[in-house]
């Protein structure tokens, strides 16, 4: 059964050598001689992509810092009159063929497929199409010598015309997230199963696995010492109000961030050791 992702980008240029990497490894998890798609949707001067494989991918990919993927639905591809061919001229990218398209007056694309298949260690084959749709008439255009990669890599810094979707926040620390919800995660199953529900489609697949499985087992079993631990960690944290309010309070990075000179002062006596080593290790984190 084949799965379909979202590609979420995370800076506005990801390069050509990203994207070779993202299609490699890709290519490896979906097999030998096994054909997976990237898709490219453009509606409105946005550019979507789209993984279509055989294979469940998680929601990121080993040291790809660039994607993010999101399981969606399928996306239909349109239904052509007619088939042409295409030369787009060498080292074009989405963007080029979109403005060349309209400037000759084509019409407007709003499809772009590239089917891969993986024959032996570093080969892979790729093909490349488009559709064009002009006075509810759809062409579909074969891509002649054009490589994947430049077609994929677009910099919207330089072209601001168009936009891209970018990562979404699979959780609103600020809203969604303390230490009450710490402890109900950890002590609640409903909670904890209506909560894996809920972001079932951002989160990866080992995660949710370990929660609807080995989490119970391990709570089960072992919970004087994986379990327990965590509980007394959170009752000492609970004793400092900031970290048990439910109210809207100051962000700790935009406090660092939007002040010269920020003077923190922890009482170890009154906080305790393994408060003010946590509280230490917050500010930390965000100064480096």
């Amino acid at each position: 059964m084949k799965q379909t992702s979202e590609i979420y980008l995370t800076k506005k240029y990801v390069k050509k050598e990203e994207w070779m990497e993202l299609i490699k490894t890709i290519s490896n998890y979906n097999g030998f001689l096994r054909t997976w798609k990237i898709i490219i949707t453009h509606e409105n001067n946005q550019i979507r992509y789209f993984i279509n494989t055989r294979c469940t991918l998680p929601s990121t990919i080993n040291n790809l810092n660039s994607f993010l993927l999101k399981s969606t639905k399928n996306i239909n591809k349109p239904i052509q009159k007619y088939s042409l061919l295409s030369l787009p001229q060498i080292g074009c990218s989405i963007i080029d063929l979109i403005n060349y398209i309209e400037i000759k007056n084509k019409g407007k694309l709003h499809y772009l497929e590239i089917k891969f298949i993986k024959l032996y260690e570093e080969k892979i084959k790729s093909k490349i199409e488009f559709y064009v749709e002009k006075n509810s008439i759809i062409k579909k255009y074969k891509v002649i010598f054009a490589l994947p990669t430049n077609i994929l890599a677009v910099d919207f810094e330089g072209n601001k015309r168009y936009f891209y979707k970018s990562s979404p926040k699979y959780l609103d620390i600020n809203k969604t997230f303390n230490f009450k919800n710490l402890r109900k995660l950890l002590l609640d199953v409903e909670y904890r199963n209506s909560l894996i529900k809920q972001l079932k489609y951002n989160l990866p697949i080992s995660v949710i696995d370990f929660f609807l499985s080995d989490f119970n087992d391990l709570k089960t079993k072992y919970y004087g010492e994986a379990i327990s631990p965590i509980i007394g960690f959170i009752d000492e944290m609970e004793m400092i109000p900031v970290f048990n309010s439910e109210q809207n309070i100051a962000n700790l990075k935009n406090t660092i961030k939007e002040n010269f000179f920020t003077l923190f002062s922890l009482d170890r006596i009154k906080l305790g050791e393994k408060v003010t080593k946590t509280i230490s290790g917050l500010i930390m984190q965000q100064l480096l």
